[in-house]
């Protein structure tokens, strides 16, 4: 299970939340836009970054089938979250359940005290049987999470289990806890809620991004943030003064307004909206005089004068139809170095017997029993890499299988060349090169050419597994079969001889094969560097030249 989320906020900031299995995503949304400065909650919702689905925020991580290391998305929702009712089911442990309707802010507490007294009888007659037993303490339990304890009972809601609509049951237990268990649940509940109540003192507002509108409370002004321009400062002496003596009106108009009244028994509601709006009006005026954010102005009657249609240079521009479905923007190269992957090469065949490469090889010498024996340090440092291994596999993130067939085939793209062996049954082994976007069917094309009797009544097949090469529209890199392997070659009739003449009269020994693989591999690594160098833009002249270079083992960017 994954340690954290990613949280992609609206002003660009990201935050990690660490989570647990019975983390509830509500919590998660929370979290996020206190850190940040969003509020209320109720008007965000989270997306899921990749399938851009909406979240349901009433399920924990554990449900919500959320991969590793998770990314999610606060958006504004298109409306907000209504407050509904909770029918909860209490089940006792006599087995009988009870029902009754809770706001989401209630605490597990009160929905106990309600159902208490509502139904008196069941609480006291399971009382009754477990009195007497030391360090008892009510136990509440949802789906997988147990609420232990008075204190907890009374901090926890309704909500912070994800109960903010529908229906839950919730199960009432008795245990005996031990009094330490009891102390370290109120630590951890009084830490985090310090922690929160901290985060939120020391939160400030939402920065306002350049294209952020903030909407006033009149219906007919909206004024745009203008954050990248500083306020004007060159504003004469006369403005000043005239700002300041009308700002003074605006201060009699809006203090008029709030202690004013009628003589007639009517409300001032509706005049007071219409004075708000134009007291509202003449603030985004002189803020946009002063040099701050600048309204809009629907009330405008004279349409703006529009500008001469220019007319376009190339209006009658058109491309040519021989080119019509080509592609004119690809890369010459490149499209010729994917070509060359998938034509045929020169194969070099070589040919040895690996029997004779056995006898003639120097006697091994087997090792002591000593050498299979674990020392301490050799356990230490398997168990070093099982944690690594568990470590990338947490960290990794979940991959489909084209995303895996991509990944693989961008890996083993590298390679120039598959040196393929034929391993046949009288234990002579061909060696011949292929290219890694070849088919499967050239590899039986090659073997019916240097076979002796020139049918196709074989096979080939890898081992270990044995596995059958079946398929011949596979690429060799989409067989496995890259960048080198030995293919076992199968026949259905036994002969005394398996190649042809031509084959055999040029016999050579493994050492050969393993030089030509080398030659071959240093070739095709000169190839790529120089043409990488060939693609570093020369040194310019002048300052850029002489400018200072980083150490290589400075990295700039966020940790």
């Amino acid at each position: 299970m994954a340690a954290k989320v990613e949280v992609l906020c609206p002003n660009g900031h990201r935050v990690y939340v660490k989570i647990t299995p019975n983390t509830k995503l509500v919590n998660i949304l929370e979290v996020a836009c206190v850190k940040q400065g969003f509020q209320p909650t109720a008007d965000y919702e989270l997306v899921h970054v990749q399938t851009r689905k909406v979240v349901d925020l009433t399920l924990t991580v554990r449900f919500a089938g959320l991969p590793n290391n998770a990314k999610l998305e606060l958006v504004k929702a298109a409306k907000s979250r209504e407050i509904h009712k909770v029918a909860i089911g209490l089940q006792l442990p006599t087995g009988e359940r009870m029902k009754a309707e809770f706001d989401q802010h209630e605490s597990i507490w009160s929905v106990m005290e309600y159902f208490e007294k509502e139904n008196s009888d069941s609480f006291v007659r399971y009382e009754a049987v477990v009195q007497g037993t030391a360090n008892i303490q009510p136990v509440c339990v949802y789906l997988r999470e147990e609420i232990i304890g008075e204190f907890a009972m009374r901090e926890t809601t309704l909500k912070d289990l994800g109960l903010m609509s529908g229906s839950g049951i919730l199960r009432l237990l008795h245990k005996s806890v031990e009094p330490s268990m009891l102390k370290d649940i109120e630590e951890k509940i009084k830490g985090e809620k310090l922690k929160r109540a901290t985060l939120m003192a020391r939160t400030p507002p939402c920065e306002a991004t350049p294209d952020m509108v903030c909407e006033t409370s009149g219906d007919d002004v909206e004024m745009e943030m203008n954050v990248s321009q500083p306020p004007r400062q060159d504003t004469a002496d006369g403005e000043k003064n005239v700002v300041h003596t009308e700002e003074s009106n605006l201060h009699d108009r809006i203090s008029f307004t709030e202690s004013g009244t009628t003589s007639s028994g009517h409300s001032l509601t509706h005049s007071s909206q219409e004075i708000s709006q134009e007291t509202q009006l003449d603030v985004a005026c002189h803020r946009y005089q002063m040099g701050g954010a600048r309204p809009k102005e629907p009330w405008q009657v004279e349409p703006p004068s529009n500008p001469p249609a220019i007319q376009p240079v190339f209006a009658d521009f058109k491309f040519p139809e021989e080119t019509k479905g080509q592609n004119l923007y690809s890369n010459e190269m490149a499209d010729e170095r994917e070509i060359i992957k998938c034509m045929p090469c020169d194969r070099n065949v070589i040919c040895y017997n690996a029997e004779e490469t056995k006898m003639s090889g120097v006697d091994s010498v087997e090792p002591d029993d000593k050498f299979f024996e674990l020392t301490e340090e050799d356990v230490k440092k398997m168990y070093m890499d099982l944690q690594q291994r568990l470590k990338e596999d947490d960290e990794t993130q979940l991959l489909t299988q084209a995303m895996r067939k991509a990944k693989a085939e961008q890996r083993l793209a590298k390679y120039d060349y598959a040196f393929i062996r034929f391993m046949f049954p009288d234990k002579l082994v061909l060696q011949a090169m292929f290219r890694p976007r070849e088919p499967v069917y050239n590899l039986y094309k090659f073997i019916t050419e240097q076979i002796q009797s020139k049918s196709d009544l074989f096979h080939l097949f890898t081992s270990p597994p044995k596995h059958i090469l079946k398929d011949k529209t596979l690429t060799l890199i989409e067989a496995r079969l890259v960048p080198m392997t030995v293919v076992y070659v199968g026949l259905d009739i036994k002969l005394d001889r398996y190649l042809s003449d031509a084959v055999l009269s040029g016999v050579s020994s493994q050492a050969d094969a393993n030089m030509k693989i080398v030659e071959m591999m240093y070739h095709s690594d000169l190839t790529a560097s120089s043409a990488d160098t060939s693609k570093v833009p020369t040194k310019r002249q002048g300052n850029e030249s002489s400018a200072p270079r980083l150490p290589k083992w400075f990295k700039t960017g966020r940790k």
